[in-house]
Formats: structure tokens, sequence, C-alpha cells
């Protein structure tokens, strides 16, 4: 890890990070340069010293998988003629034309 220290000496260092303070942002790093000791730096003035982690960006994409067919229901034909009599049971509907004079 590289970080910006500005107090005791102003530059750039390489330190190794305790922890992580997530309501300051900040990291905690001891450095390896004797005499710095642990200090708490700035998210933002803080680098990774190794290669960043990747995935390939297909792992994130929609990749097309075939939809099963919806399969029709056999109705008996006892159920068919209940449906058919529930719909004939229904009062037909009528409309009305209104015109004005």
């Amino acid at each position: 890890m590289t970080a910006r220290l500005r107090k005791p000496q102003d530059g750039l260092f390489t330190g190794t990070v305790d922890a992580y303070d997530t309501s300051n942002n900040t990291y905690r790093i001891t450095f390896d340069r004797s005499g710095l000791g642990t200090h708490s730096i700035p998210d933002n003035e803080v680098l990774s010293s190794e290669e960043p982690e990747t995935m390939p960006l297909a792992n994130f994409t929609a990749k097309a998988r075939p939809r099963p067919q919806p399969q029709q229901q056999q109705q008996h034909p006892q159920q068919q003629q209940l449906l058919h009599q529930q719909q004939m049971a229904q009062p037909a509907h009528q409309h009305v034309i209104v015109t004005s004079m």
C-alpha cells in the first residue's frame, strides 16, 4: 500500500493497512520506514500496490436461456360443461345508443 503522509514528513510512503475506519473513511496504516509509525490516512490518499482483481464483463451480461413452453391444461368434460353453464347464466350486455335532438 502506498499513502500520502503529510506529517511528520511530507511524501509518498509504503506501508501496511491495519484497519479501515468506515465512519471517517480513513485507513490506519503502519508505514515501513522507521520513525514514521502508524497514522490514519484519508481513503483518497491511499493507493494499493497490488494488481487490481478483475472479472470478465461477460459475467455480468444476461445470457439468453430458452424459456419453457407453458403447458396446456386439459379440462375434463365436466369442467367444460360447468364453464359453459356459467357463461350462459351471465346476462347478455345490452348496448343503448343515445342521440341528442
